[in-house]
């Protein structure tokens, strides 16, 4: 842990000087027993010593697909030192209803707390699939995850690739507004992964550049 924090301190100081935020996250890897609240506990630590600025907010990730064990997750971030979240898409909203109540019955997300909430640019059945297994839904065991993929499977195989195009974009537009207007939210961050993602990534921030809740 003293080689991780001797080499932060040398990040702060060289690249995010006059930073606002740092994203806590230990990623996909193996973190050597490290986990996301051990990173943000030492980066709080180092901010209360001053080796980085007391102005630097400390965000972690979130997976409203997870539902009240997340919430959980979160409430042991925010006592190790988090501000904020940032979070995976909300795909499904029965999981996501879940996950708000959990956190609203253990006072997570507060005024005192930021959130960001993810949404991802679902262009076909295929990228669907491979969000269900980046925030861990099973198909084999979720039916509301199963009908949606239906949905798009159908509606991919019966629509012209540009009415499939304008119906996926609408679901997309449907998405961000939805996670601009979810309660004490503080914004939302569009998630291409591929290039092809990031043409309605621009439109969908052009499209909301005037929205206001």
């Amino acid at each position: 842990m003293e080689e991780a924090r001797v080499r932060a301190v040398a990040a702060t100081q060289s690249e995010i000087a006059g930073g606002r935020a740092l994203l806590c996250v230990t990623g996909d890897g193996d973190g050597a027993g490290t986990t996301s609240e051990d990173l943000l506990r030492e980066m709080a630590a180092m901010r209360n010593r001053g080796e980085i600025s007391k102005d630097v907010a400390l965000f972690s990730a979130v997976n409203p697909m997870l539902g009240a064990v997340e919430a959980e997750r979160m409430a042991r971030k925010r006592d190790a030192g988090c501000n904020g979240f940032v979070s995976q898409p909300s795909l499904l909203p029965g999981r996501f209803s879940a996950w708000q109540d959990a956190c609203d019955r253990l006072g997570v997300i507060d005024d005192d707390v930021d959130l960001f909430l993810g949404v991802s640019m679902v262009r076909s059945v295929k990228s669907l699939e491979f969000w269900y297994r980046l925030t861990g839904i099973d198909l084999s065991l979720d039916a509301e995850a199963a009908a949606l993929r239906d949905e798009y499977a159908h509606r991919q195989s019966t629509m012209s690739p540009e009415m499939f195009n304008d119906w996926t974009y609408e679901r997309i537009e449907l998405a961000a507004m939805h996670a601009l207007s979810a309660p004490r939210v503080s914004g939302a961050h569009l998630m291409p992964v591929h290039a092809s993602g990031y043409e309605y990534a621009r439109r969908i921030a052009a499209s909301l550049a005037s929205f206001r809740v």
